[in-house]
């Protein structure tokens, strides 16, 4: 029987072993062929697949690059703001020393007249004290009438006189302080930018280099790392505000 079958598969002459071993050739090239073609298709789907990952990660970089620029621009912005706003109060802080100054000068000559019985100077002095500074005078002295004791206290202490300006100054100051934190979280957003734009630039760079490599399945493994990256990335791009500009 076997030498049957050796005969139907055997041209006249021809060893057996020689038709073995061509069969085992012919299966081994099919073999080889078909790990080819799997190799050819699972390069071309990672190869795509590393072009979608490029394309995204170059867009997402522009993005952040953008948004870091305007969160560095509002920054800038709100520095300026914060330093004009603290100008505003000093101007106003030093408007108020000035007024305070007048009204312990009219206030301590109106005392003086009152004591050595100078009337008609301190009335003089009376009617030309500002609006607020009489107002502390009158609260201060309540039903006083000339002649009587002088209450003890005075028109600051007792009156509650504060010069205008020194509400404005430190209303300008609590501006400035808010304005100034703003401009911090600004910068901090514009950092936070930059390293995702870092994220993507590292996305890009391997999902750009995974075409070097001549093993499939280290390409794959650099196109998975680039992906991952870009995952990140875009997770990072979801969680930080936007800026527009428009």
């Amino acid at each position: 029987m076997s030498e049957q079958v050796n005969r139907r598969y055997r041209t006249p002459g021809e060893p057996a072993e020689t038709e073995s071993s061509e069969r085992i050739a012919e299966a081994v090239a099919e073999a080889m062929d078909e790990e080819e073609a799997r190799r050819a298709r699972l390069a071309g789907r990672f190869e795509t697949l590393g072009t979608i990952v490029l394309a995204l990660a170059a867009v997402a970089t522009a993005w952040s690059a953008y948004q870091s620029t305007r969160w560095n621009g509002e920054m800038a912005e709100n520095y300026n703001e914060a330093g004009a706003y603290r100008t505003e109060s000093v101007r106003a802080s030093n408007e108020a020393n000035e007024r305070t100054a007048v009204a312990v000068t009219l206030s301590a000559d109106w005392l003086t007249a009152e004591l050595n019985g100078n009337r008609p100077l301190a009335d003089a002095l009376r009617t030309r004290m500002p609006p607020d500074l009489a107002g502390a005078m009158n609260k201060w002295l309540g039903a006083w009438q000339p002649g009587q004791p002088i209450p003890p206290g005075g028109p600051f202490s007792e009156g509650g006189y504060v010069a205008p300006e020194t509400e404005q100054s430190v209303a300008m100051e609590r501006r400035a302080e808010a304005t100034f934190a703003d401009g911090r979280k600004a910068n901090q957003y514009s950092d936070n930018y930059v390293l995702t734009g870092v994220v993507f630039a590292l996305a890009l760079f391997f999902a750009g280099v995974a075409s070097r490599f001549g093993h499939p399945r280290n390409a794959v493994r650099t196109v998975y790392a680039a992906s991952a990256l870009l995952a990140l990335g875009c997770l990072l791009l979801l969680v930080q505000p936007k800026s527009i500009g428009i």
